[in-house]
């Protein structure tokens, strides 16, 4: 898992642009929820962590993630297309 100083060191400043403006795109659970899981802001967090942060079930968790996961690739390939 790459906290997030390391992905930032990988990426050029574009893509950082470009993400940011995706996760733009979310609302702020979808946001904060991807920024936990993906260990954008720290280490990874499972479901279930993630879940009695937030007061959600797991399975809630994971929908509200894959919900998000899919407004990103969405919101790329609109951008890929401009």
């Amino acid at each position: 898992p790459l906290a997030a100083d390391s992905y930032e060191q990988l990426l050029d400043h574009s893509e950082i642009e470009q993400i940011r403006a995706l996760l733009g795109s979310l609302n702020d659970r979808e946001r904060m929820i991807l920024r936990a899981r993906f260990g954008l802001d720290g280490p990874e967090q499972s479901l279930r962590d993630v879940g009695e942060r937030t007061g959600l079930s797991a399975e809630r968790v994971r929908q509200i993630e894959q919900r998000a996961l899919g407004k990103l690739r969405a919101a790329a390939d609109r951008g890929e297309r401009d």
